[in-house]
């Protein structure tokens, strides 16, 4: 368990610290190769030997080994996992990758997280060890422009073993064929890269143009010194250079040898071709007239199967025109019943396998073996649609077959097919056993595939045709028999321990005729009437998209009664007269119903094919915002609308300039039904008709098992794409409103009181598009989701901004500049204190100010150099001193100063690079910013001219970031802006109306990720302020706040103190749901705040009334300064 959670916990995690490695291989590539070591099992390592797109076009996948390992593990016996998840693209037309095969250790999903469309993980790899030496193989094949799709395949070696091991294979829906780039990463995903982590690599090859060539060439790109984090990369060249191991490490503790801020190239010794494994394989083939059944095998230490083609002759020797030959290019199969035709006296069969290097090896079979067909059951049989079944459960499961006994079952009845649903939302422990009659429509040879979670035993004629016993994921077995027209028992034998979801859990299919592969038709499917099983009918009533369901059963007392349409539970009903009503989808609906009565039986209905088409009111365009193709209907009169199915719509107008969008919430799917908890139906607005540029819209809604929520207000890797928060689960009605950029999220209870939910500032034209928004995520539930709206109105308002409005502090004290952990500068209304803390008392000494100067706007010192910012006669200036403040001359006079009080209660203006004291930059009242590469002996003006600049500041950990905010009071605006190159380009960032930024706060763990805090609370930003969310939850929203901080480098504690002083406040959630910690203190108004880097629990504030400290993270205080 803890490893499949690990394995989906890397599906929710971009490798923001991952520390990553190039393969130098050309574009359209369609095989790539290389040889990996891991010489031990670390915490938490993601080691990603995949990182490709797809060519010429197509989307992004990663895949490699995942090891989560700790002091106590047992490193002889731990065994990791497998990743290997993909991306979307815009070719891809919303169609998503499918998985086609998986290994017995691997588990395919869908819709995964992280936005990914797909994967397949494997559990508790048993072949993956320490210290030996594995192949890793990527190939793409099978580009079809007609059906836009390709194949990919991943085959991994292992060569202690000398055994390949096939990974997976997926479906990509373009026709790609090849791959572009590739490399690796090694990723701590959740430790703060405190260990190092190793990896070994050795030759490499690709085939490019159906030539092979080497991939000898590694090149790692080491971040400048001082970059977000610690890149500590040991590399070595061993074995005749024939080695290449990487060690890598975020913790500084540890050593490196590779320079940073260059790029490093390694050249590998090694030959110019692969040594390909030869083909091992034997068959056999039987015959019965016109039809054929080959079978083979490859040996363990084979090459592995790509392909094969299978010819048929009449004559020994092989000559002449086959009289049927079928090629494919299907690695896992290995069994093939072809129907020849006509008959022959004879059979012969040439069996041609392909490999994944496309050698070939050709087996001429010996003489087809005559066989009879299975025979069918003699005489007509009474007999009615479905299977008889028994059900199981067990709180510890099975793990094998022998452990089943169904003697006492918990539930008896007849199923639709193999139907699972039976089993409600239970995931795992579980067992059936399946029995009727398959109808077999013409004599001839059929492929039966199986494909379980876990244990399974099909039997056909009374013969196990596939035995699929034990643990294993739903990795497909495939056999193929003669059976003679009519009907044979059937019999699957089926259990699942596992408590986890799978996408699929157990399948049936066959193949007869030269058809393709399908699942078994529910027709063909029957059992034997009896009398103590009554019949049941479905009657649909009703005209037009929604229906009225009832049933009805020849005898015995109704418990419940489930309605389903295909496979999905649409609707159901406990109590007499056991009707529901129903939205059909558009197209065809296959209705059926399954009733249980006399307490622990159910049948099932037959199936009741309806046809329906919906229809929206004009004006409206429902905008396909997912998977195409998915059942679904959405219908639509006057301002009402109605939702069933899969996928995720958009019903919208696009509308100009300021607007309000209200629509009432009027019923929605019971979290009973089991659609999933993450389906939806709300308001939304957006930028633009992106597919996944998710930070450009705003939305409120209503989910089945989560509650009310808004758009993820928070970076969500994993696309889940709601708030961390939830709102007033009695409201019903919603609304969203536009003013400028800023968009705000509404409920009520009743439309006449409403409560403010979210805002987003998002940078966008005069024309929106807004609209109802239905979601739900195919294949996540067990039921249909549906869910209704009304009272929907787009109506164009006026709205006026706020204005940009602070309370100024009353007492004389307004700021503390912290030169350093222990020194600090009181700035007063006139005058300032230098305040030094010594064996934890403060001292405190008057500062001489430079002439003329009589309140300080900011200060900072840059080595032994003190700068001071300060309003003058002359507009202000930035003056320096080189003997602590005891005397002073003119740095720059350039630099000016708003000397109105109120601009004082703002962040600081004079940033000292912590990378390099010699970067210093200040920021002026509309002059400019100013930047001196000399310690402050020569300033430059760098840009923003005309800006009332109220913080500047270095990124403390990324290179060559700097950040600026702004408060036009007059235009009543703000701004932010960004350079990435040390301060020679500036970028606008965002601009917000109404709300006075004051102070820039930056997460030293992700360089695009902000904090703005503001006359307006705080502004979170995950986007490099490219949106912006206003934190409404928990810190007050308006009421400034100055002092604040972050705890540690790696963590998300963040403690503030507003600016009235009343009430300390935490957020452990990056400056998102802010809990209060301790009640006002008589300390008056707040100005900075200082956690110790040292210790964490130890909390400095500067207040009015002097300066606090706590112990405990902020929950006590005791003043420090001045002495009492």
């Amino acid at each position: 368990m803890t490893r499949f959670l690990l394995s989906l916990w890397l599906l929710l995690t971009l490798p923001v610290s991952a520390s990553w490695y190039g393969d130098e291989v050309k574009a359209g590539s369609d095989i790539i190769m290389v040889d990996l070591l891991y010489p031990y099992w670390p915490e938490s390592t993601y080691f990603s030997c995949w990182n490709l797109d797809m060519f010429p076009k197509g989307g992004y996948f990663y895949a490699g080994v995942a090891a989560n390992a700790n002091d106590n593990t047992n490193l002889e016996t731990y065994r990791p996992s497998t990743v290997w998840s993909f991306w979307p693209a815009p070719v891809y037309e919303g169609r998503q990758v499918r998985n086609v095969y998986v290994n017995p250790h691997v588990y395919a999903q869908q819709y995964v997280g992280e936005g990914a469309s797909g994967k397949a993980g494997g559990r508790d790899v048993p072949w993956i060890k320490t210290k030996q030496w594995y192949t890793m193989l990527m190939r793409t094949w099978g580009a079809d422009e007609a059906r836009k799709e390709c194949y990919a395949g991943w085959w991994m070696k292992d060569q202690a073993g000398n055994r390949w091991h096939h990974i997976a294979t997926f479906r990509i829906p373009y026709a790609a064929t090849g791959f572009k780039g590739n490399g690796g990463f090694l990723e701590d995903f959740g430790h703060g890269g405190r260990k190092q982590r190793e990896l070994w690599r050795g030759k490499g090859f690709y085939r490019h143009n159906g030539a092979w060539e080497k991939c000898d060439t590694v090149s790692i790109n080491v971040p400048k010194e001082g970059g977000m984090k610690y890149s500590g990369w040991t590399v070595h060249q061993t074995e005749n250079d024939s080695i290449l191991t990487m060690s890598y490490t975020e913790n500084r503790q540890f050593p490196r040898n590779l320079e940073p801020g260059r790029k490093h190239t390694f050249k590998l010794n090694q030959p110019d071709k692969p040594v390909m494994d030869a083909i091992a394989a034997e068959g056999n083939a039987r015959h019965n007239g016109s039809q054929v059944i080959v079978d083979w095998t490859l040996a363990e230490t084979s090459s592995p199967q790509f392909g094969y083609k299978i010819e048929v002759f009449d004559n020994p020797q092989y000559s002449g025109t086959p009289i049927y030959t079928v090629e494919e290019q299907i690695p896992h199969v290995r069994t093939k019943a072809v129907a020849l035709p006509r008959d022959i006296p004879q059979c012969f069969v040439r069996l041609t396998i392909t490999d994944i290097f496309d050698q070939q090896k050709t087996l001429k079979l010996a003489k087809a073996a005559a066989e009879t067909p299975l025979k069918g059951l003699p005489g007509k049989k009474d007999l009615s649609s479905g299977l008889e079944y028994k059900y199981l459960e067990n709180k510890d499961g099975w793990s094998k077959l022998a452990e089943l006994d169904f003697s006492k079952p918990l539930r008896t009845g007849v199923s639709h097919g193999f139907d699972t649903a039976l089993r409600g939302a239970r995931e795992g422990r579980f067992a059936f056993e399946y029995e009727g009659f398959l109808v077999v429509p013409q004599t001839g040879a059929y492929t039966f595939a199986l494909q379980t979670c876990d244990g399974s035993r099909l039997d056909v004629g009374g013969k196990t045709v596939i035995d699929n016993d034990g643990l294993h994921s739903t990795s497909e077995k495939r056999a193929s028999v003669f059976l003679e027209k009519g009907v044979t028992p059937i019999k699957l034998t089926y259990f699942k321990k596992k408590p986890e979801h799978e996408f699929t859990v157990a399948w049936v299919g066959w193949q007869h005729g030269n058809r393709p592969m399908e699942e078994i038709p529910l027709a063909s499917l029957m059992r034997p009437k009896r009398a103590d099983i009554p019949e049941a009918r479905l009657e649909v009533g009703g005209k037009g998209p929604e229906r009225v369901l009832k049933t009805a059963i020849s005898s015995g007392r109704v418990n419940k009664v489930e309605y389903y349409n295909g496979a999905k539970l649409a609707a159901a009903a406990d109590a007499a007269p056991f009707t529901a009503p129903l939205m059909l989808f558009d197209g065809e609906n296959k209705l059926w119903a399954r009733v249980f009565y006399n307490g622990s039986h159910t049948v099932d209905t037959p199936v009741v094919p309806v046809h329906s088409q919906s229809r929206i009111t004009p004006g409206w365009e429902a905008m396909l915002r997912g998977e195409p193709g998915l059942p679904h209907s959405i219908s639509g009169a006057g301002n009402a609308f109605r939702f069933v199915g899969e996928g995720e719509y958009l019903v919208s107008k696009k509308i100009k300039g300021d607007f309000m969008l209200t629509a009432h919430i009027s019923s929605i799917s019971d979290k009973a039904l089991d659609t999933g908890d993450d389906c939806w139906a709300g308001i939304m607005v957006r930028k633009d008709t992106g597919a996944t540029n998710y930070d450009d819209e705003i939305a409120v809604f209503r989910t089945v098992g989560r509650g009310l929520r808004c758009s993820a207000d928070f970076s969500d890797y994993g696309t889940g794409r709601q708030s961390t928060f939830t709102l007033n689960k009695d409201h019903s009605w919603v609304r969203i409103m536009r003013r400028g950029n800023e968009f705000t999220c509404f409920t009520s209870p009743d439309m006449k009181k409403w409560e403010m939910g979210m805002q987003r500032i998002i940078p966008m034209k005069e024309e929106a598009i807004a609209g109802i928004t239905f979601r739900t995520i195919p294949g996540k539930g067990k039921g249909i989701f549906s869910a209704a709206m009304d009272g929907i109105s787009i109506k164009p308002v006026k709205l006026q901004p706020h204005k940009i409005t602070a309370a100024m502090p009353a007492g004389k004290i307004i700021g503390y500049s912290l030169l350093s952990p222990d020194l600090a500068v009181a700035r007063y209304r006139s005058g300032a204190d230098l305040l030094e803390r010594k064996n934890g008392t403060y001292a405190r000494k008057p500062l001489t100010l430079p002439r003329g100067v009589k309140t300080v706007r900011s200060m900072a010192l840059a080595g032994d150099k003190m700068f001071l910012l300060a309003p003058t006669s002359q507009g202000g200036a930035l003056f320096s001193s080189k003997d602590m403040g005891r005397t002073w001359t003119v740095a720059n006079p350039d630099v000016k100063v708003d000397p109105s009080p109120i601009s004082f209660i703002a962040g600081e203006l004079i940033s000292v690079n912590p990378r390099n004291p010699r970067e210093i930059i200040a920021g002026s009242d509309r002059a400019g910013l100013f930047m001196s590469t000399d310690g402050g002996d020569t300033w430059n003006n760098a840009g923003l001219v005309g800006e009332p600049v109220t913080n500047v500041g270095f990124h403390t950990t990324a290179q060559g970031r700097i950040g600026a905010v702004t408060a036009d009071r007059k235009a009543n605006t703000s701004k932010i802006f960004i350079s990435t190159n040390n301060g020679k380009k500036w970028n606008q960032k965002n601009e917000v109306q109404g709300a006075g930024f004051l102070r820039l706060v930056y997460d030293t763990r992700a360089a695009d990720q902000l904090y703005v805090f503001s006359t307006q609370g705080v502004y979170t930003s995950f986007n490099d302020c490219r949106t912006m969310n206003r934190v409404l939850q928990g810190l007050p929203v308006t009421q400034p706040t100055l002092a604040i901080d972050r705890r540690r480098l790696d963590d998300t504690f963040m403690l503030a103190v507003p600016l009235d002083g009343k009430g300390v406040y935490s957020s452990e959630r990056n400056a998102r749901n802010w809990q209060k910690r301790s009640d006002k203190e008589d300390w008056g108004a707040a100005f900075n705040l200082l956690i110790d880097t040292a210790n964490n629990r130890h909390i400095t504030l500067y207040a009015e009334k002097g300066i606090y400290e706590s112990t405990d993270e902020g929950k006590t205080w005791k003043q420090v300064y001045p002495g009492h």
